[in-house]
């Protein structure tokens, strides 16, 4: 998983000078983190472009007329196309964090015109690539800049990250499949439960028809991560958040996450971020505007 991401949004109102050259044009593109809230979720909303949302952690659903509500994991990739309305966003109690792009031009058109994207088939997975966050990654770095190459760089990553996802075939139509759908109600209790009681995924896979073993198996290729290490990771993302955005002690901090000794929670935390808890909050807050909180 990648957790330093560059965060923020980059809108591009100027045409790009290259885009004839290139029938690409890259009109805004960005990296943001979304909690279950009204404002986080998408809900018929209608562009005028294309776009892809790229959700490298967290999980969730899109629906549109033409597709179903399908569940969203971490790895997954969604192309909005143009007039079409779409819903997508965390559940109920959940997060995400997602790369996005709105793009336009003859290749976009062409990528709809040959039926390498759809209405119907959005969706594809091309799991957490690293080869995609980074080429993403330099495109937002490069978004921050003005020199005569920044056109160039944005479209040629744009583009490459275009041709590696439609390579491969969109994710079917159909309902999901009854092991998919038992993967995506175990991620959903996990991001519903990062703190307090400690999650114990043995027990929660029992009511499903599948082994342990095929549930932890399919688990780790949906997401990413082992079960122990997803959940870690969510706990982790809660605990950031409380230190930051609370005065809670350490201790309570623990107790509430559902740690009874402090001092293993430290030591949990330091190897979960290579900082020590005290020393992340006092780092973060150097950050976080007074009175914010």
């Amino acid at each position: 998983m990648v957790d330093n991401l560059i965060m923020g949004n980059f809108f591009f109102p100027e045409q790009n000078p290259l885009s004839r050259v290139f029938a690409l044009e890259v009109l805004g593109l960005g990296c943001m983190e979304k909690q279950d809230t009204p404002e986080s979720q998408v809900c018929g909303r209608i562009l005028s472009t294309y776009a892809f949302v790229y959700v490298v952690d967290g999980a969730g659903f899109f629906e549109a007329p033409d597709c179903p509500r399908r569940t969203i994991f971490p790895g997954d990739w969604i192309f909005l196309m143009p007039q079409v309305p779409h819903s997508y966003g965390p559940n109920t109690g959940g997060y995400w964090k997602e790369y996005w792009v709105i793009f336009d031009g003859p290749i976009a058109r062409d990528l709809q015109k040959f039926g390498l994207i759809s209405p119907s088939k959005p969706i594809f997975r091309p799991g957490l690539d690293l080869g995609l966050m980074r080429q993403l990654e330099a495109c937002l770095a490069r978004a921050s800049e003005d020199d005569a190459s920044l056109w160039s760089d944005l479209t040629g990553g744009v583009y490459q990250c275009l041709t590696k996802v439609v390579s491969q075939p969109a994710l079917s139509d159909r309902p999901p499949p009854p092991l998919e759908k038992a993967i995506a109600e175990l991620v959903h209790q996990i991001n519903q439960n990062p703190g307090g009681q400690v999650f114990d995924f043995q027990k929660a896979c029992r009511p499903f028809p599948f082994s342990y073993s095929t549930l932890r198996r399919e688990f780790r290729r949906v997401t990413g991560e082992s079960p122990q290490r997803y959940y870690d990771q969510q706990r982790c993302r809660m605990v950031r958040k409380f230190l930051v955005e609370t005065d809670l002690s350490l201790k309570e901090l623990a107790y509430s996450m559902g740690f009874h000794d402090p001092h293993y929670f430290s030591r949990w935390f330091k190897k979960q971020m290579s900082v020590a808890p005290e020393t992340y909050r006092a780092e973060m807050r150097r950050w976080v505007p007074p009175g914010s909180k």
